[in-house]
C-alpha cells in the first residue's frame, strides 16, 4: 500500500472516530469544529469531508440540521453544513 494509501486511511479513520464522538454530545457542528476539537489534520482532498459526512449520515450516525458560513480561512465564506448527532446516539458510547 502506497503512504499517501495510508495516510488517507488513517485520515478517513480518525475523522469518522471524531463524528461518532461528537454524535454522542449533542452538539451542533462542522467539519472546521472537527479538525479544532480533535485535533485533526486536514484530509488529503477537500472534497473528502463531503464523502466521510455523507457516509455518517446514510449509516444514520448525523443529520444535517441547518448551513452557516464557513469560518474555515480561504473557503470565503462559503455555505457549510451543520451536522448533530441523531438523538438516538446522543451520551451513548459509539
Amino acid at each position: 500500500m502506497s503512504t499517501a494509501m495510508v495516510l488517507e486511511t488513517d485520515w478517513k479513520k480518525d475523522a469518522l472516530t471524531a463524528i461518532r464522538k461528537e454524535a454522542t454530545t449533542g452538539r451542533h457542528f462542522d467539519a472546521l469544529d472537527l479538525q479544532e476539537r480533535y485535533s485533526m489534520a486536514d484530509p488529503a482532498n477537500p472534497n473528502q469531508w463531503g464523502a466521510l459526512f455523507s457516509a455518517a449520515a446514510k449509516d444514520q450516525l448525523i443529520h444535517v440540521i441547518g448551513y452557516h458560513r464557513s469560518r474555515r480561512p480561504g473557503r470565503s465564506g462559503g455555505v457549510c453544513a451543520v451536522w448533530q448527532g441523531r438523538p438516538e446516539h446522543r451520551g451513548m458510547l459509539l
